[in-house]
C-alpha cells in the first residue's frame, strides 16, 4: 500500500489489518493469468454462502490496479458480510478498447464458476467500479448480460468526480 504514501496507508491499515486479503489467478480475454484479490473481514474467513462484490479499480482504464482499492474494499467488508474482490484488467494505451472490459467479463465468469472455492453464493454476485473502472464494470456486465448465462445481483457505479463520499467517511 505504499503507492498512497505515508499518510494514506496509514489512514487504510486499520481496515486492511482487520481483513484478510489473498491473491488469486483467473484468465483474461488474452488466455494470459491476471492477478484478483479476495478481500474479506477475518471473521468470514471459511464461512460459505456469502455474498459478492467484485470491483474495477479506477484510473481511467490505462493505469492503476486492484491493490489501490484494498482500503475501500476492506472497509465495506467490515461493515456487511460481504466478500469483496479486486480485479486487474489490461490497460491502454497498450491495449485498445473494449479489451479491459473483455478482462473483466472473463474476471466475473472465473469468481461465479468457483463460488464454492470462495464460499459465495453465485445467486448473490454485484460489481462495482470507480471511475475508469466503472467503464470496465459497465462493459464487463454488458457482455455477461448479452450471454445470458449469469444473472448478477446488482451493479455498482462510484464516480469520484462528483462525490467520493464513500471512500473519504470515517465508519
Amino acid at each position: 500500500m505504499d503507492e498512497f504514501g505515508p499518510v494514506e496507508a496509514e489512514k487504510w491499515k486499520k481496515y486492511t489489518d482487520l481483513c484478510e486479503i489473498t491473491e488469486y489467478k483467473y484468465t483474461n480475454s488474452a488466455g494470459e493469468e491476471t492477478k484478483f484479490f479476495d478481500v474479506r473481514n477475518k471473521t468470514n474467513v471459511g464461512k460459505k454462502g456469502l455474498p459478492a462484490f467484485i470491483d474495477f479499480h479506477g484510473g481511467g482504464a490505462y493505469m492503476g490496479k486492484p491493490e489501490e482499492d484494498f482500503g475501500l474494499c476492506s472497509r465495506l467488508a467490515l461493515l456487511v458480510d460481504v466478500v469483496f474482490f479486486t480485479c486487474a484488467y489490461r490497460l491502454g494505451p497498450e491495449v485498445k478498447a473494449p479489451t479491459g472490459g473483455m478482462d473483466a467479463k472473463c474476471a466475473i465468469e472465473q469468481i461465479y464458476a468457483r463460488a464454492d472455492e470462495f464460499g459465495i453464493d453465485n445467486t448473490r454476485v454485484s460489481t462495482m467500479g470507480s471511475s475508469g473502472g466503472g467503464w470496465i464494470n459497465l462493459l464487463a456486465t454488458t457482455f455477461v448480460a448479452r450471454e445470458g448465462k449469469i444473472k448478477l445481483k446488482s451493479m455498482y457505479l462510484l464516480s469520484p468526480m462528483l462525490d467520493n463520499t464513500v471512500a473519504r467517511r470515517e465508519f
